[in-house]
């Protein structure tokens, strides 16, 4: 039922003037969906209340500084399925899962699964053999002192496989570690140079290998910090010349992977990323003292360890991420294994996970969808007045090869070879991250697997784009109710899910991805003219973004603008991917003889469920941390892609000017 909440009297009057929104009781909705909404709230003044109004009253902060949202209840879901999973005692998984919680077996043994490759570091009589002990580290995961990793490479040829270096292992600690700002450095210092101390006397080393390592490791921090990055461009050579021009730094890792550095062979390539930084290494390698080199490299061995070892190493590690990161209750070690494990042995976790959550049922309408989805952004860019024909014809081509992987990967690693004992759990951690290894290696110089999922799991809340393999992941976690769901209306899965689908297809588009190919190649493949059209309607939106205020959710008062150039490509995806989806829901309902609701209350459902998508309460410290990532806050989001969405204004009748619907719009994508 539609009931307008007006007067009659002020209805005539204003229909002859204005218009009038037209409000649906929460009834005619689906009850979940009904209950996260505040119908008290007009849809054209603040669609993030009217949409998430109910479910934030409701919403509880688990932290005074924390935060929670729709994708986040749903992450606490999947936990919840996945503990059940770790606890079934599952093949495989059960030993594994085992060896982590038995804290006695691991205190027992203490430092001895580690003894051999401390030994190879200490005894060591050159530079080149305690190099080849970190790169035998690399080969079971752990870093080394550089890294190496197995993909195409866009700069060149992204079909095929090459080996990229990396230099993010050069650094003694993590990435996490060098990224938290940190007010008191004499502190930091302190507590650094007591956790090295820490980790050398837990591993039976005497005082004074503890003094000289402290000295050893935070010498080499400092001076690479201290580095001044002049060109960070990735550089593309061979195997052989790498090796010639970096023997230290990188060509005894090449050597102790097995490639062959004797002679020069222009299809054994490779990505230096990073570029001048490994002459950087190299000069420092040749002027590190043998004794530090291996106190260095033993140390990121020990801290790679330290959460899989001991109790006492784990409280060596809690006391410094107190100072370091300001984490100030470290988890139990039941917690820290449902945490690490999945991620430790990913595949295997997400096997089980996605026979629990994930059908043919569903392969096949998220796969009905997808196809929706690419047919509605492939008729938005016929609309487009403002692309010429060579660069449609190259958008269209690039559509073309879309990749789309859902729910899970086709061919995960089972670990079919490996037999896991419950009571070696750094045994079992090196035995998976060796199989991991060397199917990455065996991977090297083919082409590329444009199936394989980059970096992200089934049992991840998430999708994303791969520029470099022009494919979009959806993973079997995200798409779980409420954002998808076999067999509810279809508007809440266009709405939800296949906006989400559409945001990912529209990263191709976007300020980043419009710079790669069809085949994932880093290339211009745009006029000059429609690339400076862009331009200006990306600008358009970067500005738009930029000029809404963030107000505390506490206080009310404003504590930032948004960052409209930091989130543009994430808002560029926002607002393309709603405009497609709405399309796809439209054409798909025209297959429908007998819909559940009639169009109006069905394309109000999906905006709702776009809108309830991003549901979000936030404490100011959470929101003063989500200013700083290139996704908006969630009512950023929803008000920023409704606002500029015509269709939006069309459905809920919005009057022009009103805030979610201003004259002045930004369109990209269509």
């Amino acid at each position: 039922m539609v009931k307008i909440v007006l007067p009659l009297s002020a209805m005539v009057a204003a229909t002859a003037t204005t218009q009038v929104h037209v409000r649906c009781e929460a009834s005619e909705f689906p009850s979940a969906v009904a209950k996260r909404m505040d119908v008290s709230v007009n849809p054209c003044d603040d669609f993030f209340k009217y949409a998430c109004g109910g479910w934030y009253k409701q919403a509880t902060l688990s932290s005074p500084d924390g935060s929670t949202s729709t994708l986040g209840v749903l992450g606490g879901q999947v936990q919840a399925v996945i503990t059940k999973i770790l606890q079934a005692d599952k093949p495989k998984l059960g030993a594994y899962y085992k060896s982590c919680l038995g804290v006695e077996t691991r205190n027992g043994l203490g430092v001895a699964p580690l003894k051999d490759d401390l030994q190879a570091i200490f005894t060591a009589s050159s530079k080149e053999a305690v190099l080849r002990a970190a790169a035998t580290m690399t080969k079971k995961g752990a870093p080394g002192l550089v890294g190496v990793d197995v993909s195409g490479n866009p700069e060149a040829d992204a079909t095929r496989n090459t080996l990229h270096v990396l230099p993010s292992a050069l650094f003694p600690l993590d990435t996490k570690y060098y990224l938290k700002a940190v007010t008191d450095t004499k502190a930091l210092e302190r507590a650094y140079r007591k956790y090295v101390s820490a980790l050398f006397e837990l591993a039976g080393y005497t005082k004074d290998v503890m003094l000289a390592s402290q000295d050893a490791v935070l010498k080499w921090d400092q001076t690479l910090k201290q580095i001044p990055v002049v060109n960070t461009t990735n550089v593309d050579t061979t195997v052989y010349l790498a090796a010639q021009k970096y023997p230290l730094a990188v060509g005894t890792l090449l050597q102790t992977l097995g490639l062959d550095t004797s002679r020069d062979d222009a299809s054994k390539s490779l990505l230096l990323q990073g570029g001048l930084i490994f002459s950087t290494a190299e000069e420092l390698l040749q002027r590190t003292p043998l004794a530090e080199l291996k106190a260095l490299v033993a140390f990121k061995l020990l801290n790679f360890y330290a959460l899989d070892l001991t109790d006492k190493f784990n409280a060596a590690r809690a006391e410094f991420d107190a100072v370091a990161l300001g984490v100030t209750n470290p988890l139990s070690m039941d917690k820290v294994c449902r945490a690490r494990v999945p991620i430790k042995i990913a595949s295997l976790v997400d096997k089980y996970y996605t026979e629990v959550v994930w059908s043919n049922k569903s392969t096949a309408e998220a796969t009905v969808m997808v196809k929706a989805l690419e047919v509605a952004f492939n008729s938005g860019l016929d609309s487009l007045d403002w692309l010429d024909k060579a660069t449609l014809a190259n958008a269209k081509a690039k559509m073309a090869k879309l990749v789309n992987t859902l729910g899970s990967p086709d061919t995960p690693e089972l670990y079919t070879s490996i037999n896991f004992d419950a009571r070696s759990y750094i045994a079992n951690i090196d035995r998976a991250n060796k199989v991991d290894f060397e199917r990455k290696l065996a991977s090297l110089y083919q082409p590329v697997d444009r199936l394989e999922w980059v970096d992200i799991n089934p049992s991840t809340v998430n999708a994303q784009y791969v520029p470099s393999k022009n494919q979009i992941t959806v993973t079997a976690a995200i798409m779980q109710s409420p954002l998808f769901e076999a067999g509810v209306d279809p508007a809440q899965n266009f709405g939800s899910i296949g906006a989400v689908i559409g945001h990912e297809i529209v990263h191709g588009y976007d300020n980043s991805g419009r710079q790669y190919d069809a085949d994932g190649n880093k290339r211009v493949w745009w006029t000059a003219g429609t690339s400076a059209q862009f331009d200006e309607k990306a600008a358009c939106i970067a500005k738009q973004y930029g000029a809404l205020d963030v107000v505390s959710e506490v206080t009310g008062k404003s504590m930032a603008k948004l960052n409209g150039t930091l989130t543009l490509g994430e808002t560029i995806a926002d607002n393309g991917g709603l405009k497609s989806a709405f399309r796809a829901y439209q054409a798909y309902m025209k297959t429908i003889a007998k819909p559940t609701y009639t169009k109006e209350i069905g394309e109000k459902l999906f905006f709702l469920a776009f809108g309830q998508t991003w549901c979000e309460k936030n404490s100011d410290a959470a929101l003063k941390h989500n200013l700083a990532d290139v996704h908006p806050p969630g009512k950023y989001r929803i008000w920023g892609a409704v606002r500029n969405n015509d269709e939006f204004a069309r459905t809920f009748n919005c009057p022009k000017d009103s805030h979610m619907n201003p004259s002045t719009k930004c369109h990209l994508w269509e």
